[in-house]
């Protein structure tokens, strides 16, 4: 058996990183990061790490903590808010787990039958998942399920909404180059824009436009069919291309600060790349090592400007998220779970 001071430090770590209890807005629903770990495949041991701003604790294995007789998932690859939520996006487990934000407790499941990928919420009671099977669900939030199902091409992935509109990226596993429009009003779509190989991930610039990361097709089989990366700007007006960054390799996720700068997971391997600095608004390259490393999730701090960038450490053990100034300076690191991948940033 063992001792009772080794139990209650085992409890102290596995909730937070400190054995105090915490104190009110240093938790969860208080300003922090949201980590989200994909897990091990078929393992089923996807989980939430929150970092706190306040004072720097981490909390490991939140949402097994918080709802201790409920597992995450197998293979939890996106986090959307929705309102006061958070909708969790398990691929492999078919599912979307929903926590409430402030605590992280489980406020539903919605069951889907196609490994979802990425979701948008576009109104308290709508919302879009993009599936491997080549639709996008349309989810009845305040019912919580999934309804009609619309086809939209291989394997689709981003998705983002604007101007009335949805935004799929056709990934087709790099081989795809098109996104397609929806309507939101109709869910009819509405138009097809021609992008790069593999687009995959969107952000937003201050202005409203779309930024969209092309990953490139990859043919593992035989290189020399591989394609380069992008990096685009799209105008949610006209739904037209209006800038365009070739991106030498396999780039992936994207995300654009308050100041327009842009933080890209740059050409690297499957579990990611080196950090570049991109402007968001000339699309010019500040560096294509800002932060040097294999890095396979970035976020950015819209009040301090740091960043936050995950390395999932090869999937077999706990991964890290390291803390930069807008410099590239070093701050901090700390200890996430396995596959450290989408970094939600929350500022109240």
């Amino acid at each position: 058996m063992k001792p009772l001071s080794a139990i209650i430090v085992a409890c102290c770590i596995t909730f937070w990183t400190g054995c105090d209890s915490p104190s009110s807005g240093s938790g969860p629903g208080g300003d922090g990061l949201y980590v989200l770990n994909e897990g091990a495949y078929g393992q089923n041991n996807a989980e939430i790490t929150f970092y706190s701003f306040s004072d720097g604790r981490v909390g490991m294995n939140m949402f097994s903590t918080v709802n201790p007789t409920q597992t995450l998932g197998d293979v939890a690859n996106f986090i959307a808010e929705g309102g006061r939520e958070l909708f969790i996006v398990v691929n492999n487990s078919n599912k979307i787990e929903i926590v409430d934000r402030a605590s992280l407790a489980s406020t539903g499941t919605i069951f889907l039958d196609a490994s979802p990928r990425q979701m948008v919420v576009v109104s308290p009671d709508k919302a879009y998942v993009s599936n491997m099977d080549s639709t996008v669900s349309v989810i009845d939030v305040f019912l919580r399920r999934a309804g009609k199902k619309i086809t939209v091409g291989a394997y689709p992935e981003g998705v983002i909404a604007s101007n009335g509109k949805l935004y799929v990226a056709v990934g087709g596993f790099g081989a795809g180059n098109t996104v397609q429009v929806i309507d939101i009003a109709t869910d009819a779509i509405v138009r097809t824009i021609a992008v790069s190989d593999g687009p995959a991930y969107f952000a937003v610039r201050s202005d409203g436009k779309l930024l969209l990361s092309c990953t490139g097709y990859q043919d593992f089989q035989n290189p020399a069919n591989d394609t380069d990366g992008a990096l685009l700007v799209i105008d949610p007006e006209t739904d037209a291309v209006l800038d365009l960054l070739v991106v030498p390799g396999h780039p992936s996720k994207v995300v654009v600060g308050p100041d327009d700068v842009a933080y890209m997971i740059g050409s690297g391997s499957f579990s990611g790349g080196p950090i570049w600095k991109i402007d968001a608004r000339t699309l010019a390259v500040t560096s294509e090592s800002f932060i040097d490393g294999a890095f396979y999730g970035v976020g950015v701090d819209p009040l301090t400007f740091d960043v936050f960038v995950a390395d999932a450490k090869g999937f077999s053990t706990n991964g890290t998220v390291g803390i930069y100034s807008r410099t590239g300076q070093k701050r901090s690191e700390f200890v996430a779970g396995v596959g450290p991948s989408w970094i939600l940033v929350y500022r109240e």
